[in-house]
């Protein structure tokens, strides 16, 4: 691994729209669009008893319910008027998939990209790739380089499109490679996808496309090859795929390798970068040249295991009369209700809820701190709260609850995690509740947060 890199990556940061955008404004009624100003005789009538109209029950509980129409309806004005008065909460609407990231690859060398759902591995892959642009940095590739496997199937399938079957040949120039070097490649790329595939397998159009796309990443000429989503270490096809790529590395080619588990990345990669949520949380090399460790210290399970699961997760204001519609007003005092279900006995259990505002550096974070013990199978409900202030007004909050669970006949511990989207604080400041140098808390991924206030009870 000597001269100049083939890929070097600067500070790239690549953000998307929280919400779809509008390609043309709603539909408003002109009665909603202040042509009229009220009147005198207006408010008279205002004082006076409502009148039903024909079709129109005369029970007095119908006349709550327009009432509550009509505070839903102030409700959302309220909200959209505080959102115009504050721009940076509009702004907050964005999701960071990456954050900062930087690393060179040279001619010979092999990265490997680890991380979970949600990480920004394909995003990154992507931006290497051509098929994305960086919101912020920049990212530099010296060498042609091979589009990513996920593009790349998505080609082949477009040419199958209709009553014709995906073609190697027409997907691969959809994907940018000339027909005359796919021809001389099309049958060791046709032979290596389908290794190891069942007769059950080659009738899954999906399988078959997916694995074609990997062959050709390793196949064709590229000096800059993307690979993801190979299947576990023992199938024929990994094997086959590994060792061309190693191929092509002895031959000056660079490879970028993004994968969920690191016992494929220790057969290829010399170093490895660890993503979360976008952010590079650690970094080193996996043939023992550095001491950072590679592999995650817990399972992750997403929402459900074996041992329990994360039923559902609330996050509201306790004085709530109605439900807040993904606010929360700062002022007031912040009740989060996690329901936990499992069916073993002997099960220990930590808890804990992350808000990461936009451009924060670490995240407010509610933790049990201390493992409850649930002894017996059922349903269990815990419930936190939290002082006014512990949030900010005029910011917006991405949510993730999680449980950290252990049992005897788990030899690791497991963390359940539900992602709950975004949650809008609005409001007030609360005098006194901002902290520069409130306590942080280690998080079970290898992080920090910022410890916030709170008691905990479980029924």
């Amino acid at each position: 691994m000597s001269g100049e890199p083939t890929v070097i990556a600067d500070g790239v940061s690549k953000r998307y729209p929280g919400k779809p955008g509008k390609l043309f404004p709603p539909v408003v009624s002109i009665f909603h669009r202040k042509y009229f100003t009220r009147s005198s005789r207006d408010e008279e009538r205002k004082d006076a008893a409502p009148i039903l109209l024909m079709g129109m029950a005369e029970d007095p509980d119908d006349l709550d319910d327009l009432d509550d129409d009509d505070d839903d309806e102030e409700d959302e004005e309220e909200a959209e008027e505080e959102r115009e008065a504050d721009p940076e909460a509009a702004a907050d609407e964005w999701i960071w998939a990456l954050r900062d990231v930087s690393f060179e690859v040279r001619a010979g060398q092999a990265l490997g990209l680890l991380g979970g759902p949600r990480a920004g591995k394909s995003t990154l892959l992507r931006i290497i790739g051509g098929r994305a642009f960086p919101t912020e940095g920049r990212v530099l590739v010296r060498d042609p380089v091979s589009p990513p496997p996920t593009s790349y199937a998505t080609s082949i399938t477009l040419s199958g499109r209709g009553t014709f079957t995906p073609s190697v040949l027409l997907g691969s120039m959809l994907a940018g490679y000339h027909p005359r070097v796919v021809r001389k490649h099309r049958d060791e790329i046709e032979e290596l996808g389908r290794l190891g595939l069942s007769d059950e397998d080659l009738e899954k159009q999906g399988v078959v496309v997916q694995r074609l796309a990997l062959a050709g990443s390793v196949v064709l000429p590229a000096k800059v090859i993307l690979l993801e989503r190979l299947p576990e270490p023992d199938h024929p096809f990994t094997q086959a795929v590994l060792e061309r790529a190693q191929r092509r590395l002895r031959e000056g080619a660079s490879v970028v390798f993004a994968s969920r588990t690191p016992d494929l990345l220790g057969d290829l990669c010399d170093d490895v970068i660890v993503l979360d949520q976008g952010r590079v949380v650690q970094d080193g090399s996996v043939n023992g040249r550095a001491a950072v460790p590679v592999s995650p210290p817990i399972q992750e399970a997403g929402e459900s295991h074996p041992l329990a699961a994360l039923v559902s997760a609330e996050v509201k204001n306790e004085t709530a009369q109605r439900p807040t519609k993904r606010r929360v007003r700062t002022e007031h005092d912040l009740l989060i209700e996690l329901r936990l279900q499992t069916n073993v006995q002997s099960l220990e259990v930590r808890c804990g809820m992350d808000f990461t505002a936009h451009n924060a550096d670490v995240p407010v974070r509610l933790e049990l701190p201390e493992p409850v013990s649930l002894q017996r199978p059922g349903t269990y409900v815990l419930t936190a709260r939290a002082d006014p202030g512990t949030l900010e007004p005029g910011k917006v909050y991405q949510l993730r609850a999680d449980a950290v669970i252990s049992h005897p006949d788990e030899p690791t511990p497991v963390v359940l995690t539900r992602e709950l989207g975004r949650l809008s604080a609005v409001g007030s400041p609360v005098p006194g509740a901002s902290d520069q140098d409130a306590p942080t808390v280690s998080h079970w991924s290898g992080g920090t947060a910022m410890r916030a206030e709170s008691e905990w009870s479980i029924d």
